[in-house]
């Protein structure tokens, strides 16, 4: 039997969510996070290249980013806690271009976000993330992004008390900056 139990679209192409089986016994727990065999039966070609395990402390928000030049597929899937997953549709030539969704992802579950996404997340609680990155390596030099909170992106981010950015994200550009 395979580990996917269920695959959904989330509105925009290019993003799905894909619902993993949980074995729990007396020995513990395990899931399988990632099948280059299930993955493509289910129509996701994905050519693994990094692996990023993440913590976050409960208000962390980071991005939104993307590469320019060496762009990557996603792969995201927590190990424990809730992540809110913010999503823009960076490619010019898609019908979804500017558009946006957001899920927020929990254990038992991946979600897939194609190379035409720009990426941020916001930790609901202390947690832990895996983020499994495809095509490309990462390469700092073609690492931009989006501001949070620009207002023509307009994701309502579920977090009102203060969030923990770092300093670089305060800095991205608006995506108006961006496409022009």
């Amino acid at each position: 039997m395979g580990s996917i139990i269920d695959v959904t679209e989330l509105g925009l192409s290019g993003i799905k969510l894909i619902k993993i089986q949980h074995s729990v016994d007396e020995r513990g727990n395990n899931s399988k996070i990632y099948s280059k065999k299930e993955l493509k039966k289910i129509g996701i070609s994905f050519s693994l290249r990094e692996i990023l395990s993440i913590h976050c402390k409960k208000n962390t928000l980071r991005g939104l980013h993307f590469q320019r030049e060496y762009s990557q597929s996603r792969l995201l899937s927590c190990t424990n806690g809730r992540l809110f997953v913010a999503l823009v549709n960076i490619n010019r030539r898609n019908k979804d271009f500017g558009k946006t969704a957001t899920y927020i992802l929990q254990p038992n579950e991946i979600l897939y976000v194609s190379k035409e996404f720009a990426l941020g997340t916001l930790a609901l609680e202390d947690l832990d993330f895996i983020c499994m990155c495809g095509e490309n390596d990462f390469h700092g030099e073609s690492a931009i992004g989006i501001k949070w909170n620009d207002p023509d992106v307009d994701i309502k981010w579920p977090v009102k008390e203060e969030l923990l950015i770092s300093d670089a994200d305060k800095k991205l550009q608006q995506f108006k900056d961006l496409i022009e």
